[in-house]
């Protein structure tokens, strides 16, 4: 992962990793919670991590 959209990607994914819930039944809520552009931008960071992962080979589109 050395490009400069890899490392974005990367750390966007972790700032999310630190906001969201640990426990999953606490999720739905968290996502509800959300803003219009907080939800677009999640959805947006897992399709660019979806994307990259079939481009790499398939099978690494799960959540992490």
């Amino acid at each position: 992962m050395g490009t400069l959209v890899a490392k974005a990607t990367e750390a966007r994914h972790k700032i999310w990793a630190e906001r969201l819930p640990k426990d999953k039944a606490d999720l739905w809520d968290a996502l509800t919670g959300l803003t219009g552009d907080e939800q677009a931008a999640l959805c947006t960071l897992r399709l660019v991590r979806c994307r990259r992962a079939v481009m790499g080979g398939f099978g690494g589109c799960q959540s992490r």
